[in-house]
């Protein structure tokens, strides 16, 4: 059947079968499909839909040939930038809504808690430069998360496979091309991994950074950081089991530069040489309490007793003196004369080259390029 619908106060065009109206278009010139009294241009209404299945929704677009440039294009799209929005809203009836668009007069698209694109709150935004914001309406990076809750975290990345393998990581990969000319930055990958330690002796987490080669080669963390037991974190380099708040295993060779370094003793020296060091610094290192460096007897082996012990510590000139060097301190010390022991114990002292400041004065003027001592 098709013709008027009597029924309704303003008579359209309805199309009906078996006596049941299907389409009906109103004077207004509204569409309703599965309604009589649509209320939008195009109102579908099917009551009898029942599941998730999209093909028996109530819009299904379909371009059934299937060849180059052959699509399927739903399009929403506004007059100009003096018009509304062109969005799409997602919303359950008096409960809860969101909606996904952009305003006329704005280069963002906007996704908003809210069914309409006016209300609720903008809580992610991307731009057309395909940056991404969350908690920003316009993000400076790539993806830019700003928050400005006191206690909530930023953001989590939980992995919830928990059955002892060992994939049972949180893993973060980043990595960047690389170009292998001569004269470019080399670049490399950068990984930081969080792994459960619920031991008895350190009940927290371990957060390891590594990086690898271009060629992709070993992730194994380079730093590690451990939350353990009554601790604020203990960091690990060269080491993925950090036993003090530094610890610092492994060493390198350092080039001939004059630089401070901590010796056996306690104290420091000047020196050009190459040392195999762990820490190298081009300034002060400052301690409240002090340095120390131990000896221990399952380290050693092919351990004598001295002949004529007695005879040769006699032979050592205690003394106390102070350093020509005022940079060295002006306090009286105590100890030997590294020469002089060298004399009675030849293997237990080392040489090394540094300056030797037996002329230093204090200047009385500088004037004209000229130092007057």
């Amino acid at each position: 059947f098709i013709g008027d619908n009597a029924s309704t106060a303003s008579l359209g065009l309805s199309l009906q079968t078996n006596r049941t109206t299907r389409i009906q278009i109103t004077a207004a010139g509204n569409v309703g499909i599965g309604t009589s009294d649509p209320g939008a241009p195009l109102t579908v209404i099917n009551n009898s839909s029942t599941g998730n299945d999209p093909l028996a929704s109530h819009i299904y677009a379909y371009n059934s040939t299937n060849s180059a440039n052959q699509s399927c294009i739903i399009t929403s799209r506004v007059a100009g930038s003096a018009a509304g929005s062109a969005y799409y809203s997602l919303d359950v009836a008096g409960n809860y809504g969101f909606s996904m668009g952009m305003t006329a007069n704005s280069s963002r698209l906007q996704f908003r808690n809210a069914y309409n694109l006016t209300g609720g709150t903008e809580v992610m935004s991307i731009l057309n430069s395909g940056f991404v914001g969350i908690g920003t309406t316009n993000p400076g990076a790539p993806l830019d998360i700003t928050s400005s809750q006191a206690t909530a975290r930023i953001a989590r990345i939980y992995n919830a496979k928990n059955d002892g393998g060992s994939q049972d990581t949180c893993f973060i990969h980043t990595d960047q091309p690389f170009n292998t000319a001569s004269t470019a930055w080399s670049g490399s990958a950068f990984t930081v991994t969080t792994y459960p330690n619920n031991n008895s002796t350190n009940n927290g987490y371990i957060a390891r950074f590594g990086t690898s080669d271009g060629a992709g080669g070993s992730m194994d963390p380079k730093v590690v950081i451990s939350s353990g037991f009554n601790t604020l974190g203990f960091v690990g380099i060269g080491t993925t089991s950090p036993s003090y708040p530094l610890h610092v295993e492994g060493q390198a060779a350092t080039t001939s530069l004059a630089s401070y370094y901590f010796n056996i003793y306690g104290g420091f020296t000047s020196v050009t040489t190459a040392w195999n060091a762990s820490i190298y610094c081009t300034f002060y290192v400052v301690s409240t309490t002090g340095f120390a460096a131990w000896s221990d007897s399952r380290i050693k082996k092919n351990v004598t007793n001295l002949t004529n012990s007695i005879a040769t510590i006699n032979k050592l000139r205690p003394v106390n003196y102070n350093y020509v060097d005022a940079a060295q301190g002006m306090q009286l010390k105590a100890g030997l004369i590294a020469q002089e022991v060298r004399e009675v114990l030849p293997n237990s002292v080392s040489t090394s080259n540094a300056f030797i400041p037996n002329i230093y004065q204090v200047a009385t003027s500088i004037a004209s390029n000229t130092v007057t001592l």
